[in-house]
């Protein structure tokens, strides 16, 4: 029977905060850091819980949307911050 492990948790809570960390633009030191870090770390809990037969892959997969969606934010700030200077 397939079931929801700890693995598909974790990776979940840091696709949340790899999201978390988008809105803390007042220190960005944290989101510099804390965005790549935090969903490097989850893709890979993803990825162990795609790959897990036991496992049920919709949280493992939310996750994995998150984590990508937060390090293309993170892209796209620091190409739109290069932009315009000569």
């Amino acid at each position: 029977m397939k079931r929801y492990s700890w693995v598909s948790f974790v990776s979940l809570a840091f696709g949340i905060m790899a999201c978390v960390f988008i809105y803390t633009y007042r220190n960005p030191e944290i989101m510099q850091f804390g965005i790549p870090i935090n969903a490097s770390i989850g893709i890979i809990f993803s990825i162990i819980a795609f790959f897990k037969k036991s496992e049920k892959k919709i949280i493992a997969l939310i996750a994995f949307l998150l984590c990508l969606a937060a390090l293309l934010f993170l892209l796209t700030v620091i190409t739109v911050a290069g932009m315009g200077q000569t």
